[in-house]
């Protein structure tokens, strides 16, 4: 198997959670309810994201068959480098964490305002040399991030504020699911197996899909 994921249960925190749960309790020094979520330094000259991940890191698979493994994602703590008090630096390894989608703002079951998430994709640098453009890979995928800050009463006494919950999601290259020459492609993040129709409807009468089982401090799927 080319990702290794946590045998048992699904990860899948809520918003709310990850910001109740996860970043306050980080932030703080406390300890955390589980081990669910890794510790990576995403930015600087290390932060390719191929290069921070392996397919031995915990993954899970999205959607809702097990048995394809062509979308995958973690989450993660990191520490934002900040340039000035506002300025966030976003250069990871060969390239940058870009977008610019409208913060979300996270509220508490008061409605008051605990985290923000924004939304990015890595985009390599378009000055590379050629000779640095032949080692980024195309088979490395499509790689998506969404960030979780700190923000409004969640801050009051926290003591380290630059610390952020990544959930970094992992597409397989368009062109690698078009090609139906080979049951087993080679992706530069990982070997994916194809399914044909039978093998999936076989799965899916032997795992039929079980309902979300919603837990007061985490949300997880019984598998």
């Amino acid at each position: 198997m080319a990702f290794s994921s946590r045998a048992g249960y699904r990860f899948m925190p809520t918003d709310q959670q990850v910001i109740e749960l996860y970043l306050q309790a980080k932030a703080n020094g406390l300890p955390l309810p589980s081990d669910a979520i890794l510790d990576k330094d995403l930015y600087g000259k290390n932060g390719t994201p191929w290069v921070v991940f392996s397919e031995n890191d915990p993954w899970e698979v999205v959607g809702e068959c097990e048995v394809s493994v062509s979308k995958k994602e973690i989450f993660v703590f990191t520490k934002l480098t900040k340039m000035g008090k506002r300025h966030i630096v976003r250069v990871a390894g060969c390239g940058t964490w870009g977008g610019k989608s409208k913060p979300k703002y996270i509220k508490n079951c008061n409605g008051e305002v605990i985290g923000i998430k924004k939304s990015f994709t890595f985009k390599v640098n378009g000055d590379l040399k050629p000779e640095e453009m032949n080692m980024v890979p195309m088979e490395n995928g499509h790689w998506i991030m969404h960030e979780y800050t700190l923000a409004g009463i969640s801050l009051e006494g926290v003591k380290n504020k630059d610390y952020a919950v990544c959930r970094i999601l992992w597409d397989l290259p368009k062109f690698l699911k078009e090609d139906e020459s080979n049951s087993v492609v080679e992706s530069g993040f990982g070997r994916v197996e194809k399914i044909d129709e039978s093998r999936k409807r076989k799965f899916e009468f032997e795992y039929p899909n079980e309902k979300r089982v919603c837990i007061e401090k985490v949300q997880m799927i019984m598998i």
